[in-house]
């Protein structure tokens, strides 16, 4: 009777955390281009895990999913300094597709990473990242900051994770916010060293003319 009350509350908490973004997506999901996000990442502990080598290739494509427009790999040292903090400085070699051809540009990235669970609330996990992205050839820097609820639950011996999650962009060029995602998706470890992800973006950017908007898969 408990593990049949529990598992209700489970499905509840779901279905509120899907409830809760729907208004959000709903109007603007058939507005827009397609695209797709192929995300991958490599994590190998060094000595501890308090330490971890990560690697992350990316390729982004546009265009109904057709065209490959932007490729960058992510490389970067993790450190968590205790059980809620993370701090992580990347160098991010990217390549964009422009009307005059490809354009090549050398990022880095310094990221501090909050977390914690409320116990009171279901047990629902909550992570937090400030992210600085500095563009050195283009002398751009853009601050982000994302914000992921999540819940994990155990089926079939596979860690289940449904997340929202939302990530604003501030461009301190322009002082102004250039750019806001809004994610729905699920998350599935289904081994020891075998996480996948399966999630839809909404992804709000800041044009010459206003505000475009693209549906993204990731």
């Amino acid at each position: 009777m408990e593990r049949k009350q529990a598992m209700t509350n489970h499905f509840k908490l779901l279905i509120s955390l899907l409830v809760l973004l729907l208004p959000t997506v709903s109007p603007l999901r058939a507005a827009g281009d397609w695209k797709y996000f192929s995300r991958y990442a490599l994590v190998v502990p060094l000595e501890t895990n308090a330490v971890a080598l990560v690697v992350k290739p990316e390729w982004r494509f546009r265009n109904g999913m057709g065209e490959l427009y932007l490729v960058k790999p992510e490389f970067g040292l993790a450190f968590a300094l205790n059980r809620y903090l993370e701090f992580a400085p990347y160098y991010v070699y990217q390549d964009a597709k422009t009307t005059a051809g490809w354009s090549h540009s050398n990022l880095s990235y310094l990221d501090g990473t909050l977390k914690f669970t409320l116990q009171r609330l279901y047990d629902l996990k909550v992570i937090e990242r400030l992210r600085n992205q500095y563009d050195w050839d283009k002398k751009i820097m853009v601050w982000r900051n994302s914000l992921r609820l999540t819940r994990a639950f155990t089926v079939r011996q596979m860690n289940v994770s449904p997340f929202i999650e939302e990530e604003i962009f501030y461009n301190q060029e322009t002082d102004r916010l250039s750019e806001n995602w809004v994610s729905v998706g699920l998350a599935v470890s289904m081994r020891k060293y075998l996480d996948l992800s399966v999630s839809y973006l909404l992804d709000t950017e800041r044009t010459a003319d206003g505000w475009a908007n693209a549906n993204v898969l990731v």
